[in-house]
């Protein structure tokens, strides 16, 4: 968690404390050396749940709402995220967008 906003920190502290299992945070996901995402934390509930959160700290951008929202509903993305963690398959997602300030 060494490059999170105290916001980010905070945000991941307190998924874990309701009792999701950390799976990391601060992931900037890469394809053929292109940056096609950044992930604030990711988190699961056993074998049924994945939780792709951001944190915004910034006035509510409609815009980048957007695009969280789309890069992660992106299959192609999702199986390389999947991959890099070695996930089940049959997680399912659920996108999270929070915005602190």
């Amino acid at each position: 968690m060494a490059n999170l906003t105290e916001s980010e920190k905070n945000v991941n502290e307190l998924f874990y404390k309701i009792g999701l299992d950390y799976i990391d945070s601060d992931i900037t996901l890469s394809r053929n050396g292109k940056n096609i995402g950044q992930i604030d934390g990711l988190f699961k509930i056993g074998d049924d749940y994945l939780f792709i959160i951001e944190v915004e700290e910034a006035d509510i951008d409609t815009k980048k709402i957007n695009t969280f929202f789309d890069k992660w509903s992106s299959d192609e993305n999702i199986k390389l995220l999947f991959e890099k963690y070695n996930l089940l398959k049959n997680l399912k997602i659920i996108n999270i967008f929070i915005n602190t300030k």
